[in-house]
């Protein structure tokens, strides 16, 4: 059963909920007589087949308009979908021109429906028992088991003690992760300079708030502990990014050519970590 967000056209809630955690969600507007609008909390949806009819910037963004047409649709309806694309359905007698000028007309209202998406994706401050957390990529919920005096807590195949009576896992397990991080990111990094033949002065795993790395002049290379939680790919791709700024100190095409070269796909981890970025917490 999905649970659900009912928005009114003055925009009070009025929410039925299941019990249990909340999915990823999607944000639909019809165009209609009252402009009425809706959002459903659902399960990720399966990308549209085919390329995407045009995009819609926002900022730094570019967000794909995945276009199809709905005989039985009356008026154009614009989703913006967990994976931060936009799905327009096209009515019977519209055409896909006036769907696209329809999308870009409600800009600042599909700005607002994503500044919502990252807000759901925000991760709780208190983290007890049950809460699901990103490692490698997977999401894993944590549980505390009593073992005599202490509780033993778990994440996939991590586990670490804590105080029998915590109930706020949160300072715990990200420490965890920092040490696991300090482990396993620096001889990564070692493994890709030698593919790409870009070497670093030093390696450092840092807590930024508000980046995945950085490069300095000195060819000192700083790394995000939260990589850890990221697919591997995407992981790759950040040390990728950073190794190439020893080459190129800059963002310009050689740069993002020598990205290519060594990282093919990196515009899926791009696209991953714009979508994940707010439940990591940056």
């Amino acid at each position: 059963m999905t649970s659900r967000f009912f928005a009114t056209a003055n925009g009070e809630p009025e929410p039925r909920l299941k019990t249990g955690s909340v999915q990823p969600f999607r944000f639909c507007y019809i165009h209609g007589v009252f402009d009425q609008l809706s959002f459903l909390f659902q399960s990720p949806e399966t990308p549209a087949n085919g390329e995407a009819a045009d995009f819609l910037v926002i900022g730094d963004s570019k967000h794909p308009i995945h276009a199809r047409r709905n005989m039985q649709a009356r008026r154009y309806q614009i989703y913006v979908r967990s994976d931060r694309s936009i799905r327009l359905t096209i009515p019977r007698r519209g055409s896909q021109r006036e769907g696209i000028s329809f999308v870009h007309s409600k800009s600042r209202w599909i700005e607002h429906q994503l500044k919502k998406l990252d807000a759901a994706l925000v991760p709780p401050k208190s983290w007890g028992a049950g809460t699901e957390v990103l490692l490698h990529g997977e999401i894993h919920t944590l549980t505390a088991t009593p073992q005599g005096d202490t509780l033993m807590v778990s994440l996939g195949s991590e586990l670490f003690p804590a105080r029998l009576e915590s109930t706020n896992f949160r300072p715990l397990v990200e420490s965890h992760l920092q040490q696991l991080a300090n482990r396993q990111l620096p001889p990564r990094v070692g493994e890709l300079a030698l593919m790409t033949r870009l070497q670093p002065s030093r390696i450092t795993i840092r807590n930024q708030s508000s980046r995945w790395g950085s490069c300095s002049p000195n060819r000192s290379i700083s790394l995000n502990w939260r990589l850890i939680q990221t697919p591997d790919s995407v992981r790759d791709y950040i040390i990728i990014h950073e190794l190439c700024h020893l080459q190129e100190m800059n963002h310009s095409d050689r740069f993002w050519q020598l990205v290519e070269q060594h990282c093919p796909d990196y515009r899926d981890a791009e696209a991953w970590l714009k979508m994940n970025a707010a439940r990591l917490g940056l």
